[in-house]
């Protein structure tokens, strides 16, 4: 998997672009990017998409944009890796991309692995 967020946000997984249409998966990809292979906790998230205004369905529609993110990730996925929908970590009601590069260019770098490890 290839992230990148200094400028336009760009994500690709063999050459398959990731990056959602719609603005608010959109920010929670780049806000777990700028994060690799730490927990992002549930509440940051929120912050992140809907700063102090939550809805009343925030969790929900949380979880929605999560399972989306999900869904775009492991269609990109080629089979043979077995992964599935569940391979990014979500313990402790957070989130995480279970990648770490350890580059600190905010790119994800290209490992074939997707998100979880």
């Amino acid at each position: 998997m290839d992230i990148k967020v200094l400028g336009a946000l760009t994500a690709e997984i063999n050459g398959k672009n990731i990056v959602p249409t719609a603005g608010k998966p959109r920010q929670i990809l780049a806000l777990l990017a700028l994060r690799p292979g730490q927990v992002v906790p549930v509440p940051t998230l929120m912050e992140e998409i809907w700063d102090t205004d939550l809805p009343h369905s925030s969790l929900t529609t949380l979880q929605t944009y999560i399972l989306q993110l999900r869904r775009m990730l492991t269609h990109a996925l080629p089979t043979t890796h077995g992964n599935s929908p569940h391979d990014g970590d979500t313990r402790d009601n957070s989130h995480s991309t279970g990648h770490d590069d350890g580059d600190g260019d905010g790119s994800s770098g290209d490992d074939g692995a997707g998100t979880g490890g």
